[in-house]
């Protein structure tokens, strides 16, 4: 049993500290609001490596960063999302 993945943990999409982070039924800012990621909680990534894909513009909050690359997320358990990848920070579960 290869016991070295467990201890590493899988990678997840946290919110910053203050801010929020909204998953969304499809990667695009007018497609249903899924989920809130709340600053410092995270939600792990739908692939292991936390791929970003391409879909709609956006800003993550006033003033702050832009962009147009999305990350599958789980929310609710099992269930796939899609979260703004510049308005998260990367780290793994432990």
């Amino acid at each position: 049993m290869n016991t070295s993945a467990t201890a590493v943990g899988w990678p997840g999409a946290f919110a910053y500290t203050n801010h929020t982070a909204t998953v969304r039924a499809d990667k695009t800012t007018s497609s249903a609001k899924l989920d809130t990621i709340p600053g410092d909680e995270g939600r792990k990534c739908g692939v292991s490596d936390c791929r970003t894909h391409r879909g709609g513009s956006y800003t993550c909050w006033s003033g702050g960063p832009r962009g147009n690359t999305w990350v599958a997320v789980l929310h609710h358990g099992s269930r796939l999302g899609w979260v703004a990848a510049k308005c998260v920070t990367f780290q793994r579960f432990e």
